[in-house]
Protein backbone atom coordinates (compact mmCIF):
# COMPACT_ATOMS: atom_id res chain seq x y z
CA UNK A 1 0.00 0.00 0.00
CA UNK A 2 2.74 2.62 0.77
CA UNK A 3 4.84 1.42 -2.15
CA UNK A 4 1.92 2.04 -4.26
CA UNK A 5 0.56 5.63 -2.49
CA UNK A 6 4.72 6.88 -2.97
CA UNK A 7 4.98 6.11 -6.81
CA UNK A 8 1.42 7.34 -7.72
CA UNK A 9 1.55 10.83 -9.32
CA UNK A 10 -1.79 11.56 -9.90
CA UNK A 11 -3.98 14.31 -8.19
CA UNK A 12 -6.49 12.47 -6.53
CA UNK A 13 -7.82 14.36 -3.51
CA UNK A 14 -7.47 18.19 -2.52
CA UNK A 15 -5.19 17.68 -0.48
CA UNK A 16 -2.45 16.02 -3.26
CA UNK A 17 -3.40 19.57 -5.08
CA UNK A 18 -2.48 21.55 -1.85
CA UNK A 19 0.60 19.89 -1.47
CA UNK A 20 1.64 20.03 -5.67
CA UNK A 21 0.81 23.45 -6.08
CA UNK A 22 1.57 25.92 -3.01
CA UNK A 23 1.19 29.35 -4.52
CA UNK A 24 -1.92 28.24 -6.25
CA UNK A 25 -5.58 29.57 -4.81
CA UNK A 26 -8.59 27.20 -5.49
CA UNK A 27 -11.52 28.66 -6.04
CA UNK A 28 -14.08 26.15 -6.03
CA UNK A 29 -14.77 22.51 -6.14
CA UNK A 30 -17.12 20.90 -8.45
CA UNK A 31 -18.34 17.25 -7.24
CA UNK A 32 -18.30 14.58 -9.24
CA UNK A 33 -22.12 13.55 -10.74
CA UNK A 34 -22.75 10.27 -11.72
CA UNK A 35 -25.58 11.12 -13.91
CA UNK A 36 -25.82 14.45 -15.35
CA UNK A 37 -29.67 14.00 -16.86
CA UNK A 38 -30.56 13.32 -12.90
CA UNK A 39 -29.95 17.49 -11.79
CA UNK A 40 -31.80 19.54 -9.18
CA UNK A 41 -34.41 21.79 -11.27
CA UNK A 42 -34.75 24.02 -8.01
CA UNK A 43 -31.31 25.39 -8.11
CA UNK A 44 -30.78 24.25 -4.35
CA UNK A 45 -28.57 21.10 -5.31
CA UNK A 46 -24.87 20.03 -4.25
CA UNK A 47 -23.48 20.57 -8.17
CA UNK A 48 -25.45 24.15 -7.90
CA UNK A 49 -24.18 25.48 -5.07
CA UNK A 50 -21.03 24.62 -5.67
CA UNK A 51 -21.41 26.37 -9.51
CA UNK A 52 -22.48 29.09 -7.20
CA UNK A 53 -19.78 29.63 -4.99
CA UNK A 54 -17.24 28.99 -8.06
CA UNK A 55 -18.84 32.24 -9.74
CA UNK A 56 -18.51 33.98 -6.12
CA UNK A 57 -15.04 33.41 -5.87
CA UNK A 58 -14.14 33.88 -9.79
CA UNK A 59 -16.11 37.00 -9.86
CA UNK A 60 -13.76 38.31 -6.49
CA UNK A 61 -10.90 37.21 -8.64
CA UNK A 62 -11.64 39.60 -11.48
CA UNK A 63 -11.98 42.49 -9.55
CA UNK A 64 -8.64 42.44 -8.38
CA UNK A 65 -7.07 41.05 -11.63
CA UNK A 66 -7.72 41.36 -15.44
CA UNK A 67 -8.45 38.45 -17.21
CA UNK A 68 -9.96 38.06 -20.99
CA UNK A 69 -10.20 34.13 -21.30
CA UNK A 70 -10.89 31.79 -19.04
CA UNK A 71 -9.55 28.16 -19.74
CA UNK A 72 -10.79 24.71 -18.92
CA UNK A 73 -8.83 22.13 -18.92
CA UNK A 74 -8.03 18.43 -18.14
CA UNK A 75 -5.94 15.73 -19.05
CA UNK A 76 -8.22 13.37 -20.65
CA UNK A 77 -11.79 13.42 -21.69
CA UNK A 78 -14.65 13.16 -19.77
CA UNK A 79 -13.48 14.64 -16.84
CA UNK A 80 -16.29 17.40 -16.87
CA UNK A 81 -14.90 20.23 -18.56
CA UNK A 82 -18.57 21.07 -20.78
CA UNK A 83 -20.16 20.17 -17.76
CA UNK A 84 -18.64 22.31 -15.26
CA UNK A 85 -18.70 24.83 -18.23
CA UNK A 86 -22.36 24.54 -18.61
CA UNK A 87 -22.93 25.01 -14.98
CA UNK A 88 -20.89 28.00 -14.51
CA UNK A 89 -22.10 29.60 -17.76
CA UNK A 90 -25.76 29.30 -16.62
CA UNK A 91 -24.71 30.61 -12.58
CA UNK A 92 -22.63 33.65 -14.35
CA UNK A 93 -25.99 34.30 -17.13
CA UNK A 94 -28.54 34.31 -14.13
CA UNK A 95 -26.46 36.85 -11.73
CA UNK A 96 -26.84 39.21 -14.24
Amino acid sequence: MYITRLLDTKINTRDDLDAGLKNISILGEMPFVEDTTLQDTTGRGLVAESTRVLRSSLSFQLQTQKANVLLVTSTIKGEGKVFCVLQFGTKLCSAW
